[in-house]
């Protein structure tokens, strides 16, 4: 696999992190996660879940994204990545960052894979207590994730869309599950691509002849 771009996005404690390192430990690419952008900023504003977040915190954040976003860009045209975000329909902020990274696949001529993780409630609500959270700098407030399920995960329109729900997958089987499932993806549209193809030399091949006839 070259010049591929995993993006996955669900809610938090979706497994999205864990998932992700195992994709690595299958296939070569790089992990770009949400915490990579975020973590430079809450590390120094230590937000514990309960507190809010000033609001100008987020134009410095934004800051970082373009910065990371601009690297990938620029980054050699074989690498993959995967990048993380927890992205509802409702905002539009994260409309946006989406059409940010088709930007970015579409700069490095990358296949882009949109990945929405589904997650039952009671699964996520039992994995926000998880102690290696709070080295990642998570929000760990009950409260606040019972207040996320209120709102419906993106679902932007592309070709390359699909869904994989989690709460009865280990993080290995789900890593497995959308490495095969992107595989198979690449291998129905280049077979597409050569059907194409092959058609349009058949329609090609008569009018070459006739010119040469005459």
């Amino acid at each position: 696999m070259q010049n591929i771009i995993i993006y996955i996005f669900g809610l938090c404690d979706s497994q999205k992190y864990t998932v992700t390192h195992e994709i690595a430990k299958l296939e070569n690419f790089i992990i770009v996660n949400n915490h990579l952008i975020h973590n430079p900023i809450f590390s120094i504003l230590q937000p514990n879940g309960n507190s809010l977040i000033p609001y100008n915190t987020w134009r410095e954040v934004e800051k970082v994204r373009s910065a990371v976003y601009n690297s990938i860009k620029m980054a050699d045209k074989n690498s993959n990545f995967i990048i993380t975000n927890e992205f509802y329909a409702e905002d539009e902020v994260d409309s946006k960052i989406f059409r940010q990274i088709q930007a970015v696949a579409k700069a490095r001529n990358s296949q882009l894979f949109p990945i929405r993780m589904l997650c039952n409630k009671e699964e996520v609500l039992n994995r926000i207590a998880w102690e290696e959270r709070k080295m990642r700098i998570e929000a760990m407030h009950l409260g606040t994730a019972h207040k996320k399920f209120s709102h419906t995960i993106l679902k932007p329109t592309h070709d390359n869309l699909f869904e994989i729900d989690v709460t009865q997958r280990s993080p290995e089987d789900a890593a497995r599950y959308i490495i095969e499932k992107i595989k198979k993806m690449i291998c129905e549209e280049k077979a597409e691509r050569g059907n194409q193809d092959k058609v349009k030399l058949r329609i090609e091949m008569p009018i070459q002849s006739n010119h040469l006839s005459g």
